[in-house]
């Protein structure tokens, strides 16, 4: 998904070509076109021939164009975080909306050029194909996240502490008895519905320290994931118990990852 942007630069072939069509057959058209159809695919209002009510559509174009580009691909790609292999993908579905809206454009244009120009043929003749990848477009990624996924580890790290964006912060796997926590992050792909998530802690000599459940919230559906745990390292009990410590993480019951690290004694 290295080319998430490319399906972005498809309504800018759009409008380019519309505005080159109609400036084409500007000097054809009448003194009046129409601006707007009914639900009969007929026109139904009409404006004064000019510059800009001929290039009305391939403004509008640029403007959606500019704007998807604006909320699907930089915003996110500017904010990501930790989350960048999942964006390049979900830009991509933004970027395919976005070309399948501006091919909906680009017939509108031409039915309205063409009735302008004496022709007799609904609306709905130019745009049934178009409208219904548009929707098809739109459903598909939505239809994605409402199916119940089992879920799978795209990720895990060890770190020390959790970003305000779920990205990790100082990614490591030792510690010293002095470090406040040690957390454990894992995202997942697809782990939708009702999960637990259980996390335990063992000390070096294999006891358990500690246990932790995450529930996911069946009713928030989404891609990817993130997850965490952690424990509480200095002037608490596994400040006196140096060593390799580890963390087992099971899924609804199945195991899933084990992930060691070291908590050091300071240096005398």
């Amino acid at each position: 998904m290295q080319y998430a942007f490319l399906p972005y630069l498809i309504p800018l072939l759009f409008s380019l070509s519309m505005n080159n069509y109609n400036s084409g057959i500007y000097d054809k058209l009448p003194a009046r076109i129409p601006v707007h159809f009914g639900l009969n695919g007929y026109p139904d209002r009409w404006a004064k021939k000019s510059k800009l009510s001929v290039n009305l559509i391939p403004g509008l174009n640029f403007v959606i164009a500019a704007g998807m580009f604006g909320s699907f691909y930089y915003l996110p790609m500017k904010t990501a975080g930790g989350q960048v292999d999942f964006l390049l993908e979900s830009t991509f579905y933004g970027g395919i909306i976005s070309a399948a809206t501006a091919w909906l454009l680009y017939n509108i244009n031409r039915a309205m050029m063409d009735s302008a120009l004496g022709g007799t043929e609904s609306l709905w003749k130019y745009v049934k194909l178009p409208l219904a990848a548009v929707i098809v477009c739109s459903l598909l990624p939505v239809a994605y996240f409402l199916i119940p996924r089992h879920g799978e580890l795209d990720r895990v790290a060890m770190c020390a502490g959790i970003n305000k964006d779920y990205s990790t912060y100082d990614e490591r796997t030792t510690f010293s008895v002095d470090d406040k926590s040690a957390y454990i992050w894992l995202r997942w792909r697809s782990l939708n519905g009702d999960h637990k998530v259980h996390y335990e802690w063992r000390a070096p000599d294999g006891d358990l320290y500690r246990e932790f459940d995450y529930w996911t919230n069946k009713n928030r559906y989404r891609k990817l994931r993130v997850t965490y745990a952690y424990i509480d390292i200095a002037g608490n009990p596994p400040a006196g118990v140096p060593g390799t410590w580890s963390v087992d993480v099971y899924r609804d019951g199945e195991f899933v990852v084990e992930k060691k690290f070291d908590i050091l004694e300071l240096d005398k």
